[in-house]
């Protein structure tokens, strides 16, 4: 074999190697793929593209600025599920409203948030993407409470719906009675 045939033979195999190579590093980190995600959570990107005119949904009041870091402090009320009712719907509208200290505030401290986030984690990636939307709407339908003592299993269908996404699916949240106040401990979307 003449070494002009050898050369190209090296080179080729050179090529080869490194394609498969780059290959590899592709498959490690593809910058072009979505984000992973927690199964129930939303995830919008911005777009210059305006969709058309949504249908009114419940608690369309407008947005106001919330301060991150304040304790809301909440009526004391006693562990019937009218109070679960009430609080439930104050949940539903504190998302609606942007109000992220009422928001949070209805989430206990020993929350379990999902995919073994921690609760600080799970509290910025709300936070972020709670206030980078322009308007929420959210609401409940299908409601149905089951008490238990300290506890209720509450399930619903929420309708969600912000300027690019519009979501109804059904969820299920533990809510615990716990210093004169229900809280939420869990939730579910399926």
């Amino acid at each position: 074999m003449k070494k002009r045939h050898l050369v190209w033979i090296l080179v080729i195999l050179a090529l080869t190697h490194l394609s498969h190579l780059m290959a590899e590093k592709d498959e490690i980190v593809n910058p072009w793929g979505p984000p992973v995600e927690p199964p129930g959570t939303i995830v919008v990107t911005r777009s210059n593209h305006k969709p058309p005119s949504p249908e009114p949904i419940q608690n369309s009041i407008p947005a106001k600025p919330a301060v991150v870091n304040a304790m809301v402090p909440l009526p004391a009320s006693n562990n019937s599920e009218a109070d679960l009712r009430e609080t439930l719907q104050q949940w539903s509208q504190a998302w609606s409203q942007q109000n992220l200290p009422l928001y949070l505030s209805l989430y206990a401290t020993n929350f379990k948030a999902p995919k073994g986030m921690s609760r600080s984690a799970w509290v910025m990636q709300r936070t972020k993407r709670i206030s980078s939307k322009k308007k929420i709407q959210h609401s409940i339908s299908d409601l149905s409470i089951q008490m238990r003592a300290t506890t209720a299993t509450v399930r619903f269908t929420q309708t969600y719906q912000d300027e690019r996404l519009r979501l109804i699916e059904p969820k299920t949240m533990l809510w615990t009675f716990k210093e004169g106040r229900w809280l939420i401990t869990l939730e579910t979307t399926e």
